[in-house]
């Protein structure tokens, strides 16, 4: 085999340099670069899930707070016959604010379902509609929050007067100690 030329060493110089350029951008930096991008990608969308999962912790927290709050709202403290004392003089209390005169007022039995108790009430009133309608307001509001479970209204008779007659059952459930 004969020596190169000074020009063929120099064309295979060239084609060599070619062929090695070519040889790296394929074979390391297209691949290095395609990793680049899906390493990209998936910090994206590891990115966007823990965005959403940022998200859920802090609704989860709020659901907490909210929980708490009511557990140590409507947790029942005491024995049930205090409870059931508490609960006849808060109706008698927000009876008296509003101006209501309670003409019977009686307890029920009380039920205990799984980890709750349920207190109904019945009773008896004589008064105008917008003053039966405050004190039923102001039972179902924070923090008493009673549920009527039945109302009987009957408009009394004689004295030309807009006084109702109210028969009402109301019930309140509490939580049990956990």
């Amino acid at each position: 085999m004969r020596p190169l030329t000074d020009r063929e060493q120099i064309i295979f110089g060239i084609c060599v340099g070619i062929v090695s350029i070519f040889i790296t951008l394929n074979f390391a930096i297209k691949p290095l670069k395609n990793k680049s991008q899906n390493f990209d990608q998936q910090i994206g969308q590891n990115q966007r899930l823990l965005e959403k999962n940022s998200r859920l912790i802090r609704k989860a927290d709020e659901v907490k707070a909210k929980e708490k709050y009511y557990l140590d709202i409507l947790r029942q403290d005491g024995t049930d016959e205090e409870t059931m004392a508490k609960t006849i003089s808060s109706i008698e209390k927000i009876a008296t604010q509003t101006d209501l005169h309670i003409s019977e007022l009686k307890p029920k039995s009380m039920k205990r379902q799984d980890n709750f108790n349920l207190f109904s009430i019945t009773l008896t009133l004589d008064s105008s509609l917008v003053k039966i309608l405050e004190f039923l307001d102001l039972l179902q509001k924070k923090p008493y929050y009673f549920s009527v479970d039945e109302m009987d209204l009957t408009k009394q008779m004689g004295n030309n007067s807009s006084d109702l007659h109210v028969n009402l059952t109301l019930s309140k459930i509490l939580i049990l100690h956990p």
